[in-house]
């Protein structure tokens, strides 16, 4: 209804919740010079926050992003047609979604993407301008930003994750966690010894050769001996434990081929 307010410390909180979080200087400052002129409002309600608050942020995120994008759509557009295809937005989306969401986050992202391309594309073809390409780069940024937050979040419940684990794995939850959804025991939900190697190569932990890679290998031969069985948050424990050791074991290679 309006009556509950927030001040301006806590508005970057509420825009990170929505996406818009800022991550370069350009954009911290534009948000900083922002927050300044809104110290002005006083208290903000859920219609300022709504109708004032967050379109202004919006358009300051998309003016600084407007030149960067510009000279992309340039180098996307072969014929100088001013316009581009779904099919270049869709690889670019791709780009974006390479490091650390999971499948559930990314047809989630898909989907909203589908959507906005068909809203906003040429109605004679299904191409796109420098405007909407603009607005659809912007908002599948934001979006995947959210996502990744809201589906680690949850990952953190679900899997009782202590504030190290949190702190260590925030830019890898996701890809890790799929990684480890898809190689555990369903019955037993937990990772066993059977599929850990599997898993660990997956994750990209296990080097094609030499001590580090032994390293590895031995390491695995432990946990097999021992019969062990891995919760999530066990197995980040592992993955900490393997790149510690990988570290010392490539330092040895590196000593041994100079």
């Amino acid at each position: 209804d309006g009556a509950v307010t927030i001040d301006v410390s806590r508005l970057c909180a509420a825009l990170e919740v929505l996406g818009q979080e800022p991550h370069s200087d350009l954009e911290r400052r534009a948000l900083q010079d922002l927050c300044d002129e809104f110290l002005e409002l006083g208290d903000i309600n859920f219609y300022t926050f709504s109708f004032v608050v967050l379109p202004r942020v919006q358009d300051a995120m998309l003016e600084v992003h407007r030149l960067g994008y510009r000279e992309r759509f340039r180098l996307l557009d072969a014929g100088n047609t001013g316009l581009v295809g779904e099919d270049v937005c869709l690889d670019i989306l791709e780009t974006l979604c390479a490091e650390n969401i999971n499948g559930e986050g990314l047809e989630m992202l898909k989907e909203g993407f589908a959507e906005l391309l068909t809203a906003k594309r040429q109605p004679e073809s299904a191409n796109v301008d420098f405007e909407a390409f603009l607005e659809i780069m912007l908002w599948a940024r934001a979006r995947l930003h959210a996502l990744r937050k809201e589906l680690s979040h949850q990952i953190c419940i679900d899997e009782d994750l202590c504030p190290r684990d949190i702190q260590d794995y925030r830019s890898e939850l996701l890809r890790l966690h799929e990684v480890y959804s898809i190689h555990k025991d369903s019955n037993m939900d937990c990772l066993t010894k059977d599929f850990l190697l599997s898993a660990l190569i997956n994750c990209g932990l296990v080097p094609p050769r030499g001590n580090a890679r032994k390293c590895v290998e031995h390491i695995v031969q432990m946990c097999v001996s021992q019969d062990c069985s891995f919760s999530f948050s066990e197995f980040l424990g592992l993955v900490r434990h393997v790149r510690c050791q990988c570290q010392d074991s490539v330092r040895q290679d590196l000593e041994e081929a100079f």
